[in-house]
């Protein structure tokens, strides 16, 4: 651990150099020795991915699972207290390569977070590109499912003048050829 007087910034180094530096604006660098923001910090790896975080799990148990969580405050109280209101994460559903997803959870259904217990998944990409709004195991490229009583509902929305559309198309032999094609077609006419 180095103090550099000159410019007031705290610097961890190990073996090979430095690792970790603070700088006199309480800017913390990893990876990189020129923090931009609060936090900066740059992993790269051999195949010349980088990335600014690298979220794994704090074990090496089964089933562990990499991410981030998102704290945040009331809006229109008096308490100001950070609450856990939403993660990021990532895993494997099951024991192979092939199961990995992404999970975005957000709330717990409306019901008090105060203890700060992970949210609840609203959204799942699964390794295969297929997401899922409601399930944990989409069945297709698009899987929308709704639990209660509520309807399930998409919205396809944008400016007044311009047109709005939904295709549904299957293809009996290929895509190019256009041979075969069944469609369903909802558009709407856009202003005059």
């Amino acid at each position: 651990i180095t103090i550099n007087g000159t410019n007031d910034t705290l610097t961890f180094d190990n073996q090979t150099g430095e690792t970790m530096r603070i700088t006199n604006l309480g800017k913390v660098g990893i990876g990189t020795t020129a923090p931009n923001s609060k936090v900066d910090s740059v992993q790269t790896f051999g195949d010349g991915f980088s990335s600014s975080f690298y979220a794994k799990p704090a074990s090496s148990a089964q089933g562990e699972r990499g991410g981030y969580s998102f704290a945040a405050t009331f809006e229109g109280t008096g308490d100001n207290t950070a609450r856990r209101s939403a993660d990021i994460y990532s895993g494997f559903n099951g024991g192979s390569w092939g199961n990995e997803y992404l999970a975005f959870g957000v709330g717990l259904g409306g019901a008090s977070n105060d203890a700060g217990a992970a949210s609840t998944e609203q959204m799942r990409i699964t390794g295969a590109g297929r997401v899922g709004v409601g399930t944990s195991s989409p069945q297709g490229h698009l899987h929308i499912n709704t639990e209660s009583a509520e309807a399930t509902e998409v919205y396809v929305d944008g400016e007044n003048n311009q047109q709005k559309s939904v295709e549904l198309r299957h293809y009996d032999a290929s895509e190019a050829s256009g041979a075969g094609r069944n469609t369903f077609y909802l558009k709407t006419k856009a202003a005059d």
